[in-house]
């Protein structure tokens, strides 16, 4: 009984190995991904700050509820970006730039 359970436990974690090296395994599918949700992020983040400088710019003018739109839109480019990040790290690429 004991080597049947030890046959056992080396199958699945041989099995267990087997998913985890072949999720991590680069595929031109995969990459593509990546590549799309790193383009993704880059725009979100490009929002997220050129929001953040026209709220700037608002309060500056003396709007400062238009400034308050702003930055209530920046911040949802940060969410959207974040979710975009946490996405490319699951897939295993690295921080986009």
């Amino acid at each position: 009984m004991k080597t049947l359970v030890n046959i056992l436990a080396l199958t699945l974690l041989l099995i267990t190995a087997a998913i985890a090296a072949h999720a991590t395994q680069s595929s031109p599918t995969r990459d593509r991904t990546v590549e799309n949700l790193q383009t993704a992020f880059n725009g979100e983040s490009n929002a997220h700050a050129r929001y953040l400088a026209f709220a700037v710019k608002a309060d500056q003018q003396g709007y400062g509820g238009v400034a308050s739109l702003f930055r209530a839109a920046a911040r949802a480019e940060e969410i959207h970006a974040a979710n975009y990040l946490a996405e490319i790290q699951k897939l295993g690429g690295g921080c986009p730039r």
